[in-house]
């Protein structure tokens, strides 16, 4: 049984998955769009976002329509105390579009 918030939550959740509006004011429309007021969205996105539910907000690109011939996947292992400032440095680079850390198997 899931209660009010929760089905709210899963409608926001529903809605950006076909993706933000490219607007000034995505959060405001997409509440328009739901029932909701901007701040309402935003703190539902932020509690979603700090329980874990979702784990990110992002860009979903077309590499090659955007002017990137190819891509590569590259691993790293880390220091679990250095993830965070690895991490950084790689982000950084500006040709680097996805830095992230994964779950490591034996």
């Amino acid at each position: 049984m899931t209660n009010k918030k929760e089905d709210i939550d899963v409608k926001l959740i529903k809605y950006i998955q076909e993706g933000l509006p490219i607007t000034k004011t995505p959060y405001k429309d997409i509440g328009d769009a739901l029932g909701m007021t901007e701040d309402e969205v935003m703190q539902r996105l932020k509690n979603l976002l700090d329980t874990g539910k979702i784990r990110r907000l992002a860009a979903s690109i077309a590499h090659r329509k955007i002017g990137i011939d190819a891509n590569a996947m590259c691993v790293w292992k880390v220091p679990k105390e250095r993830v965070d400032e690895v991490g950084k440095i790689m982000a950084g680079f500006e040709e680097v579009t996805h830095c992230y850390e994964r779950p490591t198997y034996p």
